[in-house]
């Protein structure tokens, strides 16, 4: 069931002098019970498009349908009943306690004086419990780390218990390890709660991990949507950004850098760590990984790598005698 369609959706911006388009003629919908990352470079439009669909900014041309209803029929307390948005915004909440902040997305259900009932407060705490910030409800969001200011934000949108939730940005500025305990936890509510979640993230290899589907904005902004692993292998994420500084890899579903390389050489290694280990300490050092070359690595364990006739007791050690034999072919290049 799709909670969310655009139908021949263009977007942008209007100003005195007509509007400027950013993307035209989108057809895209959310289904429940699924997890969709919004996929684009800067400025490819990703915020735009959000900030459309959930009726922030007017659309160019097209429509959009919350649950069958065009959007613009509904009324902003209708709307807040339906999606629960997320923003990097930081707003000046830092004298609520995170249970008032998280209260607050009750509001489109409580009554006109705004108090919460003890349903109200019930859906509180579950969605402190939900966003794993429980912990922290008594404590004022000032004192909070950015990753748990994330959690609050994302809990509060639970609050409002809406089968959409929209967030933009959710991974940015946090650490590792906030990152992916966020994309978890949008995971978890996209398949343990049957909610409808679209994120827009830079995030790569955390959204083609754990992405059912994706809306990628290309280059040349065209846009496509489909599931996570159709776009990795039939390339469609190789063109993402006008860069050749950039290549998309598809074993590791990420993007890695092309680095300019003066020797080539061929590597044979059966453990996936270590070669991926010698082959970025070869890339930094101008050495590119080849089908074929004249030049031959065999990597046995970190302390036994033989280089043609040479062994290595460590990828340091081989770095150096690579250095040697570059030295010595633009010495005889020289000559």
């Amino acid at each position: 069931m799709s909670y969310l369609t655009a139908h021949n959706l263009s977007i942008g911006y209007r100003h005195k002098n007509g509007a400027t388009t950013v993307l035209e003629d989108l057809n895209l919908s959310l289904e429940r019970g699924s997890l969709v990352a919004l996929l684009g470079a800067n400025g490819a439009g990703k915020s735009t498009l959000l900030r459309t669909i959930t009726a922030v900014q007017p659309a160019i041309s097209g429509t959009v349908e919350l649950c069958g209803c065009d959007i613009n029929n509904l009324s902003q307390r209708e709307r807040s009943k339906i999606i629960g948005i997320v923003t990097t915004d930081r707003i000046m909440t830092g004298g609520l306690t995170v249970f008032e902040l998280v209260s607050l997305g009750r509001q489109p259900h409580t009554v006109f004086l705004g108090r919460l009932s003890k349903t109200d407060k019930e859906c509180v705490a579950k969605a402190l419990s939900d966003a794993g910030i429980a912990h922290k409800a008594q404590c004022y969001v000032s004192q909070l780390s950015d990753g748990e200011r994330q959690k609050a934000m994302i809990a509060k949108s639970l609050a409002q218990n809406t089968p959409i939730i929209i967030l933009d940005e959710p991974t940015a500025f946090l650490d590792v390890a906030n990152r992916f305990e966020t994309m978890r936890l949008l995971h978890d509510l996209a398949h343990k709660h049957n909610k409808a979640v679209l994120l827009s993230s830079h995030d790569i290899s955390q959204s083609l991990l754990l992405a059912d589907k994706v809306w990628l904005i290309k280059s040349n902004h065209e846009v496509i949507a489909g599931s996570t692993e159709d776009l990795v292998l039939n390339g469609s994420l190789d063109n993402l950004f006008d860069s050749k500084s950039l290549q998309f890899n598809k074993s590791t579903s990420d993007f890695e850098a092309v680095l300019p390389h003066t020797m080539c050489v061929t590597l044979s290694c059966a453990d996936n760590a270590l070669s991926r280990c010698i082959t970025n300490a070869l890339m930094r050092n101008g050495v590119a990984v080849a089908q074929s070359a004249q030049i031959h690595i065999t990597a046995h364990d970190p302390n036994n790598i033989t280089i043609g006739d040479c062994t290595a007791k460590s990828i340091a050690e081989m770095i150096l005698k690579i250095k040697s034999l570059q030295q010595t072919d633009q010495s005889n290049e020289t000559k």
